[in-house]
């Protein structure tokens, strides 16, 4: 039965009995009753804190005896210290699969009295099945026959659920700092350390596991204009406290060059001083080689002969280069935004829909058309369309070539190739080897070959045999010699008729001044050469007949002499002119 303090106090005040004895029992019982307290007290507090004490002994034999288990130890667990109480295996029996054999093994060491102090971190798992981690602190003592243990435990689920959030992020940030090809550095100010992570050591091309490189060397890392504008960001850094950000050339030590994104950025301790410098490389090699790449492509396009406009779906120019702007005598900011109906008169709305429909369909668009300029006046233009699509929007990259002068020569060579079509001379055009390429229809109207008859053949097809071979070695010297050729052929017609020709053969060059194909232009002189021979034959029966005129005349006149005799002889010879008359 307990008292309380007053009724002991008042129990004491009543007694007749003499001080040394009644004063015994109520300072017992106060011992008691401070004693009682004190254990209160001590559960209020074990079971106010997070963690949960267990004790236990171990005799000689190997056996363990739980001597007590605090309350705490069902708010870590979710079981009561009676359950524990039974025996090691109502622990074991809480423990994780995974960490069995190792909490096992402790367990073998701990009834072998080794060590004196341990600690083990490993699983349980709750009635309800969840699984929390635990830290388990021992302390061993030895004592006669037995051994005492006692041990800590705290509940460590929150700190394990936070070293594998970061275990996961270091992760995720190595592989993220790895596809990013990014490095991490940190320089201390006080002593002046340097250090790196693995992928620093990577993109500089270092093995890690050489001596950290010293300053002589880490100059030597960068072409000399980027170390210095390293060294110049640094401490301003340092100095000012702003972050820096700048482009690197770096060396490896193969040789091999790489670009580099350089980033700092300076952090204080409690007081504010600048205690460290943090930052990042990003290899960007490939993206600058990009960069320069598509710097070049623009510039490129930007100088082009040709003009090139890029328009969107609604036919406005989102950019035009300076050749375009040049063409239609327009600045290019008042061009952008502009549609295609301002510069192309014969565009229209329906129209562009069908441009857009090639495009789409087809990938490409192509068509001579008409551009307009700011003044008003118009110039032919030839125009070639390609489709892009990107960043899901829709777009069309043109380009128009100012064929002015190309639609003049084309008109020239119109007018020069109907010339040839219905010119009364036969035009013949063959290779540097005779092989025929183009016959006009006056050669088919004469020799009775049809263009397509005479492709691929060699002009002897229309030879007579009656020209000498010598005249064929003379023509081919000369026009392969760069020379004119003139003269006339006796030819055969396809049907055997013979025919002639007078023909200028004169050889054609190129830009460079090569000879690739002959020309021959011919006329029909068959008519003529008749008349020629029908003349020559006149002319020879008139110097025939004359001749025999002559011989008459020369006869009667030796018939006179010889019958007048008495013509005196002085006449005759004196005037002989006289006689022959």
């Amino acid at each position: 039965m307990e008292h309380s303090e007053d009724e002991i106090q008042a129990d004491s005040a009543g007694s007749g009995r003499p001080d040394g004895v009644a004063s015994g029992i109520p300072e017992h019982r106060r011992t008691q009753e401070a004693l009682r307290r004190s254990q209160e007290e001590l559960q209020s507090v074990l079971g106010s804190i997070p963690d949960y004490l267990w004790s236990a002994d171990i005799d000689s034999q190997g056996h363990v005896a739980y001597r007590y288990y605090s309350p705490g130890v069902e708010k870590i667990t979710g079981r009561p210290p009676d359950f524990y109480m039974l025996g090691p295996e109502r622990w074991l029996s809480t423990v994780h699969p995974a960490d069995m054999p190792r909490i096992q093994k402790a367990l073998q060491d701990i009834m072998n009295g080794q060590p004196l102090q341990r600690t083990e971190e490993y699983r349980i798992i709750l009635p309800d099945g969840t699984v929390r981690w635990v830290r388990d602190n021992v302390q061993m003592r030895r004592q006669e026959g037995s051994t005492r243990v006692d041990g800590v435990v705290s509940d460590i689920t929150e700190r394990k659920e936070t070293e594998d959030a970061l275990r996961l992020s270091e992760a995720r940030l190595k592989e993220a700092l790895l596809a990013a090809q990014m490095g991490v550095w940190e320089w201390t100010v006080a002593d002046g350390a340097l250090t790196w992570d693995e992928s620093f050591y990577r993109i500089t091309g270092r093995d890690p596991k050489l001596l950290f490189p010293q300053a002589e060397e880490q100059a030597k890392m960068f072409a000399p204009e980027s170390w210095e504008r390293l060294k110049v960001a640094g401490e301003n850094s340092l100095a000012t406290g702003i972050p820096f950000e700048l482009d690197l050339e770096l060396i490896r030590p193969d040789g091999s060059k790489r670009w580099l994104i350089g980033r700092g950025k300076p952090w204080r301790d409690a007081l504010g001083r600048i205690t460290h410098l943090r930052g990042t490389i990003q290899d960007i090699t490939e993206r600058k080689r990009t960069e320069e790449e598509l710097f070049l492509l623009k510039h490129s396009i930007d100088v082009f002969y040709d003009g090139a406009y890029w328009t969107d779906t609604d036919n406005r120019f989102i950019y035009v280069n300076d050749a375009g702007c040049k063409a239609l005598g327009y600045e290019r900011e008042e061009l952008i935004g502009k549609t295609i109906l301002d510069v192309n008169p014969q565009a229209s709305p329906e129209g562009l829909k069908g441009v857009w429909q090639s495009l789409r369909s087809q990938g490409f668009f192509s068509k001579e058309s008409v551009h307009r300029r700011k003044d008003g006046s118009e110039f032919p233009v030839e125009l070639v369309a390609t489709y892009v699509g990107f960043g899901g929007r829709e777009f069309s990259c043109g380009f128009a070539r100012d064929i002015t002068k190309r639609k003049r020569v084309e008109g020239q060579l119109q007018k020069l190739s109907l010339a040839v079509e219905q010119s009364p001379a036969t035009v013949v055009i063959t290779d540097v080897q005779g092989n025929i390429e183009y016959v006009n229809p006056k050669f088919t109207q004469l020799t009775g070959y049809t263009a397509e008859e005479a492709m691929g053949q060699n002009p002897r097809i229309l030879k007579s045999g009656l020209v000498p071979a010598e005249t064929y070695r003379e023509l081919w010297t000369t026009v392969l010699s760069g020379g004119e050729w003139h003269g006339e052929f006796a030819n055969k017609k396809k049907n055997g008729e013979l025919y002639w020709e007078s023909a200028s053969i004169v050889p054609i060059k190129d830009s460079g001044g090569v000879i690739t194909h002959l020309l021959a232009v011919k006329e029909d002189i068959t008519e003529r050469k008749r008349a020629e021979e029908e003349r020559q034959r006149s002319f020879e029966q008139l110097r025939a007949l004359a001749a025999r005129l002559q011989s008459i005349r020369e006869e009667e006149r030796m018939e006179f002499l010889f019958q007048r005799p008495s013509l005196p002889s002085a006449l005759a010879t004196s005037c002989p002119s006289l006689v022959l008359t």
